[in-house]
């Protein structure tokens, strides 16, 4: 059977096998509340999440600030606009899957499970509990008291949080007020030792999986928002060009549209602020249409603003930047962004969109591209912040293929016990 040359390049059926982690923490107490709710980074995971048992409101669901878990990284949601700064290189959970609270109730005692699936290839979880010093205040038990009984340890390897005001070039660690000082309590847990604590994978929604078109562009521009997912990553067919990284599962006014340690180091340096001191390149602006495809949805977050000049993380106060070649140059040209969603589970479709820039001359290829393959737009009324919002419903159901001879007709699998992976050209 030939897939069909513009929707569907391949599709194939994989058992789901591995093991799936499960702990639940004791009750966070009611000591904390405000932009210092009680965090969980897990390090480890190709999936995660974090379930308050206690509250299904939407107000108590933790969010995925970051997949890749390093200094820049928001840590309070909508609160006070706080960074990571100063995670040491061998902080036990960098890099990990970090969670944030979101809108959660001041004061108030919950129950968190943590569910996660292993890496491929791990066998083993570093689990790790960030909280403040307000648990002094609380009258009733807290992370702080339990955790160690169960086999966490404190970190010796601290950091903190920091506002714009705070973060300067004389940032001092020492004099940092005690309420931005992070206290971390961690644990490893091992999938043959702590056999309690794991089982048998859950099934998960088949993963579905879709390759944007070749456009030619070599500046980024663009993040990826999706409507209908839990989980997402993203992949690129040329090895060292710009990445994209899962932000937030609810993408709001307040969230960057790309994160780039060039402004967290040089913002730093000169003390305007961090890590987007110009709000042009950010979403948190009055130019926000309330109401867009993107707002809500799980956002991918591209890492650079572009291929010629990008930054690390170290050392500090140095700006890199890298002379490309003009082979380079044809070679990132031809791009491929391959996205990986995994639906909620129970939804039939998921939303992709892409968000353009209209202003600059060079992401014309995307404006000019995207409509040949199903996408369509608003135009500037549903943008945000000039960048037009491209978007296509795309089938979930993990059972379904579309055929070259019949667009329209399904294939379905005659076995419910396996998991499907489908890869998408759009």
């Amino acid at each position: 059977m030939r897939i069909s040359f513009s929707l569907l390049l391949s599709a194939f059926l994989a058992t789901v096998k591995g093991q799936t982690f499960t702990f639940d923490f004791p009750p966070t107490g009611t000591g904390i509340g405000g932009p210092d709710a009680h965090q969980v980074c897990v390090e480890g995971a190709k999936w995660a999440d974090l379930i308050t048992t206690n509250d299904q409101s939407e107000e108590s669901r933790y969010d995925i600030s970051s997949t890749d878990f390093r200094n820049g990284d928001k840590m309070d949601a909508n609160w006070a606009g706080r960074y990571a700064v100063n995670i040491p290189e061998d902080f036990e959970c960098k890099g990990g899957i970090l969670f944030q609270h979101d809108k959660l109730k001041p004061h108030t005692s919950h129950d968190l499970t943590l569910k996660a699936t292993l890496a491929d290839g791990e066998t083993k979880l570093t689990v790790c509990a960030f909280y403040t010093f307000f648990y002094q205040h609380s009258p009733s038990p807290n992370w702080s008291d339990t955790l160690p009984a169960l086999g966490f340890t404190k970190s010796l390897r601290l950091f903190q949080k920091a506002t714009s005001g705070d973060y300067k070039q004389y940032y001092n660690p020492e004099t940092v007020p005690y309420f931005n000082q992070i206290n971390t309590l961690c644990r490893s847990f091992d999938s043959v030792i702590d056999s309690e604590y794991f089982d048998e994978a859950e099934p998960l929604p088949a993963t579905v999986s879709y390759t944007f078109p070749e456009v030619g562009d070599t500046r980024i521009l663009s993040g990826i928002c999706i409507k209908g997912a839990q989980f997402a990553s993203a992949t690129n067919s040329v090895a060292d060009y710009p990445e994209l990284r899962m932000s937030t599962r609810k993408f709001e006014r307040i969230d960057n549209i790309w994160w780039d340690n060039f402004w967290f180091e040089t913002n730093r340096n000169t003390g305007y602020g961090m890590p987007m001191a110009d709000y042009a390149w950010s979403a948190r602006t009055a130019a926000w249409t309330a109401g867009n495809p993107c707002e809500g949805a799980l956002y991918l977050q591209p890492q650079h603003l572009d291929i010629v000049g990008f930054y690390y993380e170290e050392p500090r106060f140095t700006t890199h930047s890298r002379i490309t070649t003009e082979a380079d140059m044809e070679r990132f040209r031809k791009n491929l962004y391959t996205v990986d969603i995994m639906p909620v589970a129970n939804e039939s479709s998921v939303q992709i969109c892409a968000l353009i820039s209209r202003s600059y001359w060079y992401t014309s290829s995307w404006l000019n591209v995207l409509g040949d393959y199903g996408f369509t737009t608003n135009g500037p009324d549903k943008d945000i912040n000039g960048f037009e919002i491209f978007c296509k419903d795309v089938d979930a159901n993990p059972n379904t293929l579309v055929t070259d001879a019949n667009p329209n007709t399904l294939v379905t699998d005659a076995n419910p016990n396996t998991r499907v992976t489908m890869k998408l050209h759009l």
